[in-house]
């Protein structure tokens, strides 16, 4: 019986496998131990995060770059399923990031998006906007005492890289506050009209 068990901890060992909240014995067994019934039970994870902890541990052998990646947690958007994992992860899935979104999609129904965990949501949002720019960033308080990131973007929105509906999405299911953008020409574009501006004088 020992020797059972000490091959099962081998087996689920879990130093050489994706990092998930949940413990991956529960995610195989499709039981959950106590310890991560009362997570589900008091919040700290959902029922997504399990699905999505158990498909990524499913498909963890056809990209074992996951085997060192921590998965943090999922939201849904309604649209879309967005997939949070730890800093510094994303590089190190670069190379499978298109097949394993384009995998996790199918198996959800619905688009995923893969991202990493940022606790300023400045870098996130920078990230999801790459190659615009943020030229700034103000926390407004609103006076039912909620809050709003208002952004400023050089750039012009037909150019953004994901809808503003997704990001706007993104943001307040991540980070519980609501956005608004900005967008305002770039600095040379500016500089153009303001030397036509003067050769018309």
């Amino acid at each position: 019986m020992r020797n059972a068990y000490l091959l099962l901890q081998y087996m689920f060992s879990e130093d050489k496998l994706v990092y998930t909240p949940v413990c991956y014995f529960d995610l195989k067994s499709g039981i959950l131990c106590p310890r991560c019934e009362a997570k589900l039970r008091s919040g700290e994870i959902s029922e997504l995060d399990i699905e999505v902890a158990k498909l990524l541990v499913n498909v963890e052998s056809k990209f074992p770059q996951l085997q060192k990646a921590s998965f943090i947690r999922a939201v849904d958007t309604g649209e879309h399923t967005i997939i949070v994992f730890g800093q510094g992860d994303l590089a190190r899935l670069n190379p499978i990031l298109g097949e394993l979104r384009r995998v996790v999609s199918d198996k959800l129904g619905k688009p995923a998006i893969i991202l990493e965990n940022q606790s300023d949501p400045r870098m996130l949002i920078e990230d999801l906007l790459s190659p615009l720019r943020i030229v700034a960033m103000n926390t407004l308080w609103i006076p039912d005492g909620t809050r709003e990131l208002h952004i400023i973007v050089s750039g012009s929105k037909r150019n953004l890289p994901i809808s503003e509906k997704i990001l706007h999405s993104i943001v307040e299911k991540l980070y519980g506050t609501s956005l608004r953008i900005t967008f305002e020409p770039p600095i040379e574009q500016r500089r153009g009209v303001k030397r036509r501006i003067q050769k018309t004088r």
